[in-house]
């Protein structure tokens, strides 16, 4: 099924141009997969929105509520079993603008399409390079405190596992939400009996959130590493272009510029679906 192309893509901007990147390199490292589908869900962090003002004229419906996970994966068996219809919308759904997709968004929903998936994901960047780090600091994959009820819900809903996918610049981490959930609690009242899983503010966005460090946390796995390096870009007035850059003692991307990651190819450790 041709899903046609993906939307495009710290201000608002770039703080939604990170985002897609993240889940335009696993919608392509999926597509490289037998036998599984995906596509992006809600609302495109891309396609000119340039402000919040913008994006909340498209929010999709229910967001107060719920939040609905970034990329949507599905079984081709499935995805041939849903009717024409069906899939007609999808393809719109994809290939559409923010204020179409809005539009379309409910009734894909009342298709219940969103409920045949597999699996959701969450996807999340970090401006780090884990072999570049000059200290053993590990890094964290996270859920925002705004977030988790809404990513609950959701899941509650549709009956559809999540997973958080956190990529850095040379390797991608996944985490089911469902052990996010089996430590909360804990993390909050500071007494979470195994290692690498807090509850703090996240660095950088500084919001509250719960995060479990990717190299410590039990319940963490590689997705996997890029064997093609992103680019480290910079959003001009032509468009998008490369940046002078360099790393930190602590791995992080450092850029007099407003740099974000752009491209690259992640080669996976294991079938995707092996997570279930």
């Amino acid at each position: 099924m041709d899903i046609g192309k993906i939307p495009r893509g710290e201000d608002f901007a770039h703080k939604f141009a990170r985002g897609e990147w993240a889940e335009t390199v696993l919608i392509e490292t999926i597509e490289r997969q037998d036998d599984i589908f995906a596509f992006q869900y809600g609302i495109s962090r891309g396609d000119a929105l340039e402000t919040k003002a913008e994006l909340d004229e498209v929010k999709e419906p229910g967001v107060e509520e719920m939040k609905r996970p970034d990329v949507l994966v599905f079984s081709e068996e499935r995805i041939e079993q849903i009717e024409d219809e069906s899939q007609e919308l999808i393809h719109d759904f994809v290939a559409g603008s923010p204020d179409e997709r809005a539009e379309i968004l409910p009734k894909l929903e009342q298709k219940g399409i969103q409920s045949k998936a597999e699996m959701a994901l969450e996807a999340e960047s970090s401006k780090f390079h884990i072999e570049n780090r000059q200290y053993n600091s590990s890094l964290s994959a996270y859920v925002k405190d705004e977030d988790y009820p809404r990513l609950q819900s959701w899941r509650d809903q549709n009956e559809v596992p999540i997973f958080v996918c956190q990529l850095f610049f040379d390797k991608a981490y996944i985490i089911p939400f469902s052990a996010y959930e089996e430590y909360a609690d804990e993390a909050r009242n500071g007494s979470v009996p195994v290692s690498g899983f807090v509850h703090d503010d996240i660095p950088v966005i500084w919001k509250p959130g719960l995060q479990a460090k990717v190299e410590d946390f039990p319940h963490a796995n590689l997705l996997g590493e890029f064997t093609e390096s992103p680019s480290v870009v910079k959003r001009t007035n032509d468009g998008i272009e490369k940046c002078e850059f360099d790393w930190s003692r602590s791995g992080q991307l450092e850029s007099t510029d407003s740099s974000f990651f752009s491209g690259g190819k992640l080669s996976l450790e294991k079938p995707l679906t092996n997570y279930l």
